[in-house]
């Protein structure tokens, strides 16, 4: 169960950082998927038509969080034994 957890809260912390970067809280230094998407919107890639700035990072990001949450529940019902009674 804690293994479970522990890669569930893999893809929340994930989440958790995109976000922030998109909206500008993080780092600077660092490059993210979501400071990618800010750097972006405020570059006006919306207006110019320049939509392989967003769709590629948005994707990626839907993907691994996608990825790390279907893990976590794979782990979670092979090794929870309640979940193999039913």
């Amino acid at each position: 169960m804690l293994f479970a957890n522990t890669i569930l809260m893999v893809a929340l912390a994930i989440l958790s950082e995109t976000t922030l970067a998109i909206l500008g809280l993080s780092s600077r230094t660092s490059t993210s998927w979501g400071t990618i998407i800010e750097d972006a919107f405020t570059g006006g890639a919306m207006t110019a038509g320049w939509w392989w700035w967003l769709i590629p990072p948005g994707v990626c990001i839907v993907f691994v969080t996608l990825a790390f949450t279907m893990v976590g529940f794979a782990f979670d019902e092979i090794l929870s034994p309640r979940l193999r009674e039913r």
